[in-house]
Parts: C-alpha cells; structure tokens; sequence
C-alpha cells in the first residue's frame, strides 16, 4: 500500500486503506495511525480528482470515509490540510447526501 501511496494510484490507495478498518481495536495509536494513512492519501488528490475517486466507492466505503473524515478532522494539525479534508467533506456529501452523515454519527463502530 506504500507503494500505492507514493504512486499515482491513489484510487487503489485509498481502497485498500479503506479494506480493514480498525474497528474491533480498543488500541487508540492503531486507530490513529490508520487515520493517518487515509489522510496521506486523501491529502495527495488533487481537488478535480476528489469526485472521480468518490464516484468508484461504494456506498459503504464512502460512509466509511466519512468516519475517517471525522476523525482526521479531529486530529489534525494544520489548518491548510483541515481545508483540504473540508472540502473532502463535501464533495462526499454532495455525493452521498446527508444520510452518509447521519448513517456515520449514528454508527457505533469507530474508526
């Protein structure tokens, strides 16, 4: 996934990333740490290429990353890259609808 992380195929990346959510971990730098992959790759997209990228998950994988977005904003230090995950934000909303937001609120499972 490194690999895919430094390439150019961030599609692929983010996939992967999204595969194998930490959900059953009580472990809290686990959880972090693959927030910060996700973030990695969604900070790596060019802001024309967000909507192509969301286009190709599926509904469940965007509610995921919908909860990687929460908590990416939750931890992130600067605010150049708390814009960028912003506008993430909205596109996946513009996408996915509110329901992306209230399906990921409502969830019991963190990531």
């Amino acid at each position: 996934m490194l690999q895919a992380l430094t390439g150019a195929d961030k599609l692929k990346a983010l996939t992967a990333a999204l595969d194998d959510p930490p959900y059953a971990t009580r472990d809290a730098d686990l959880r972090k740490q693959s927030a910060a992959v996700v973030a990695q790759v969604l900070l790596g997209v060019k802001e024309a290429e967000m909507k192509g990228m969301l286009e190709k998950l599926s509904a469940e994988q965007q509610d995921l990353l919908m909860k990687y977005l929460y908590r990416i904003l939750e931890t992130v230090d600067k605010s150049n890259d708390s814009a960028t995950i912003l506008k993430w934000h909205a596109v996946l909303t513009e996408l996915a609808g509110v329901g992306c937001i209230v399906r990921t609120l409502s969830e019991k499972k963190v990531v």
